[in-house]
């Protein structure tokens, strides 16, 4: 299977709008084929950032090592919450304040991480340093607006991949040559 730092952005862009089509094209009068194809356009548009920043995050040089442990968690916690709702067929609606507010505030800041922490890797990649957030305050936005962000992040995606394979092959060279 391939990495999804080695997909071409057509192919991500592809996924996600085939998955939309199709959840778009099954009437309400089938909830449960509906409902299925909704839950997987969603997974599609959130798997993309959570994989990227997930195996970006493997190739990051030790001296700008971030924890991906909320990430992933987040993740997770956003998928899971979509799935529930999905299976139980209930729409994401929430009117109350104070304590019971807190899970819902959570679900936004887990969402909002689940697509900053790529950009934030993927920037300190290019960077060769652990970047802050005026770095890639952009990359975020191109995140959660993923129709152009998908067209812009995913080559530079893929050229962090091929710059990686590169040294991993020169460094391999290097050894056998000793």
């Amino acid at each position: 299977m391939k990495s999804v730092l080695e997909l071409k952005h057509w192919q991500v862009f592809l996924t996600i709008i085939f998955f939309s089509l199709l959840s778009d094209i099954i009437p309400e009068s089938f909830p449960i084929l509906h409902a299925i194809f909704s839950l997987m356009t969603m997974l599609a548009l959130l798997l993309w950032p959570l994989s990227l920043g997930y195996e970006m995050h493997q190739l990051l040089p030790p001296k700008t090592k971030l924890s991906a442990t909320l990430f992933i968690l987040n993740g997770f916690f956003i998928i899971a919450t979509l799935s529930v709702s999905a299976v139980l067929g209930e729409e994401i609606s929430y009117s109350e304040s104070g304590f019971k507010a807190i899970p819902v505030l959570y679900g936004i800041f887990a969402l909002l991480h689940l697509f900053a922490f790529p950009a934030k890797v993927l920037k300190s990649l290019e960077l060769n340093r652990k970047a802050h957030f005026s770095d890639y305050a952009g990359d975020f936005f191109l995140f959660l607006f993923w129709p152009i962000g998908v067209w812009v992040i995913q080559p530079r995606a893929n050229k962090i991949k091929e710059k990686m394979d590169v040294q991993a092959l020169l460094a391999a060279s290097d050894t056998r040559q000793n």
